[in-house]
């Protein structure tokens, strides 16, 4: 009896322990495949913030088109809808340089209205600085601030600059020719 009590002890242990060694791979592979996912999908997360500002970007061409074809009614209509998106956009987004540049745009919305309502082209100035910052924080190449600040300036040149074709002045004194 005391013999069937310890082998029957026995294949329990082993049962258990071959439970736990065909157990243990797969929770360590469900683990690091659960670790993948949750990476893969603030991936995806982070990628479709950048589709909907990317797509932000495309309604903002559209409206900068609009007022470069002098269509000022249509733009007026085009601009209400794009900075109620950039707003909406700006609460969603978690993406730090996305939310900069999302939260810099109201700033710009008084000045496009106004000049949209009196048929300004200086609205132009203010959009092309909205996309300049739109492009910046997706990482697109961006044309130089259209709305330049005094620290921004380039310092003038020291030297007057050198025509193309012409010799560069110089430095060293002038000699006269001995006659």
């Amino acid at each position: 009896m005391k013999k069937a009590l310890t082998w029957l002890l026995v294949l329990a242990v082993l049962l258990a322990l071959a439970y736990v060694l065909g157990w243990w791979p797969e929770h360590q592979r469900a683990a690091v495949l659960e670790a993948e996912r949750t990476l893969l999908q603030q991936r995806a997360d982070a990628a479709d913030g950048r589709v909907r500002v990317a797509a932000l970007l495309g309604d903002l061409l559209t409206l900068r088109e609009t007022v470069q074809d002098l269509n000022f009614g249509q733009a007026r209509g085009l601009s209400t809808p794009f900075f109620e998106k950039a707003r909406a956009e700006a609460a969603r987004t978690t993406d730090p340089a996305l939310k900069a540049a999302l939260d810099s745009l109201p700033a710009l919305r008084d000045p496009v209205t106004v000049a949209l309502t009196q048929g300004d082209g200086a609205a132009l100035t203010h959009l092309r600085e909205a996309e300049r910052r739109l492009r910046v924080a997706l990482g697109y190449p961006a044309p130089p601030s259209p709305l330049p600040t005094p620290a921004a300036l380039p310092p003038a040149p020291a030297v007057a600059p050198v025509m193309p074709g012409a010799a560069p002045p110089s430095t060293a004194p002038a000699v006269s020719p001995s006659p």
